[in-house]
C-alpha cells in the first residue's frame, strides 16, 4: 500500500458538482444531482459520449446551454436503449435455440434415456 499513487483523490458529491460547475455545467437542482450521482456515479453520468456537449476536452469544459439534467436524460436514454437491445438479443437467442433443437432432433434424434444428452443426471 505504501507505493500506491492516487491520481484521482476522493471527492464528495458536493465537490464533484463544484468541479462540474467550474467546467461550465449548469446544475439547476443540487439535491437531484446528488441523488443522481449516488445512483449512477460520476463516471456513468459525465464520462460518456459527451463530445457534442463540450467546448473542449482535457480539461472538459461544457457549452453554456448544457445542464446536469441533460446528462441525466442521456443516461436514462442509454439505459432504455440497453434494455431494448438486451431484450432483442434474448429473443434472437431463443429463436436460435429453437431452430437448433429442431435441427438436432430431426437429424440426430432425441436421447432422453439414462445417460443420454437430455438426462439431467
Amino acid at each position: 500500500m505504501g507505493n500506491l499513487k492516487i491520481d484521482k483523490p476522493f471527492k464528495s458529491y458536493d465537490e464533484q458538482l463544484d468541479i462540474l460547475e467550474s467546467r461550465g455545467l449548469f446544475v439547476p437542482d443540487r439535491a437531484m444531482a446528488i441523488h443522481a450521482l449516488n445512483t449512477y456515479s460520476y463516471y456513468d453520468i459525465v464520462n460518456g459520449n459527451l463530445d457534442q456537449l463540450l467546448l473542449r476536452r482535457h480539461p472538459d469544459f461544457f457549452k453554456s446551454e448544457v445542464s446536469f439534467n441533460d446528462l441525466i436524460q442521456i443516461r436514462f436514454l442509454e439505459d432504455e436503449l440497453k434494455a431494448l437491445f438486451l431484450q432483442q438479443i434474448l429473443n434472437i437467442e431463443k429463436f436460435f435455440k429453437t431452430k437448433l433443437s429442431y435441427y438436432v432432433a430431426k437429424n440426430f434424434g432425441v436421447d432422453s434415456n439414462p445417460g443420454g444428452y437430455l438426462d439431467l443426471l
